[in-house]
This record gives C-alpha cells, sequence and structure tokens, in this order.
C-alpha cells in the first residue's frame, strides 16, 4: 500500500522536494494534495496530510536506527537493515 501510495506522491515534487521552486507555492501543494486525494481511498485532506506525515515519521526513524548503527562502529554486518518493503524507494525520493 504505501509503496503504491509513494509513487503517486513522488509525481508532486511540490510535496516533498524542499529544492522545488513551488515547494512554498500553497496553492500548488493544496493543488497537488487534491490529485492524491482522488487517487487514495481516504475522504479528507486532513487524512492525506496524516497518512503523509506517518510515513515520514516512519522513514525517520528507520534512518536514525541505520545512522545510528554505523556511529556505533558495527561490523557490517550488524548494521541495521531497514525493514520497510519501501524504505529504498523513500530513501531515493530524499536524495532527489
Amino acid at each position: 500500500m504505501a509503496t503504491f501510495f509513494l509513487k503517486e506522491y513522488q509525481k508532486y515534487p511540490c510535496l516533498w522536494d524542499k529544492c522545488s521552486a513551488d515547494y512554498k507555492n500553497r496553492v500548488k501543494r493544496d493543488h497537488a494534495e487534491e490529485m492524491l486525494l482522488q487517487f487514495t481511498s481516504m475522504p479528507t485532506i486532513k487524512e492525506l496530510r496524516q497518512k503523509i506525515r506517518n510515513i515520514r515519521c516512519t522513514y525517520n526513524q528507520d534512518v536514525v536506527k541505520l545512522k545510528k548503527s554505523m556511529v556505533t562502529g558495527s561490523a557490517s554486518n550488524t548494521v541495521y537493515k531497514p525493514k520497510l518493503a519501501w524504505f529504498q524507494f523513500a530513501d531515493s525520493l530524499k536524495k532527489k
């Protein structure tokens, strides 16, 4: 579910790319959210924003775990490996 949502979310850089010229454009962001709302089965923008917030928080928690495991000087075989099926996809959005 999250992977399909993220693939659609990726189409609207104004929602996730802080370097995008449209990132601070509220009109374009609202329009993108409306488009995402049509794609999902969520009834309200509020629920859509909560889903985005939840995905970001979960992703960021895994990033922190990954960084902490690398800092401790762990051997490469004991470094934390994210268990989220969509982690690599979300990570690619972050690095674009």
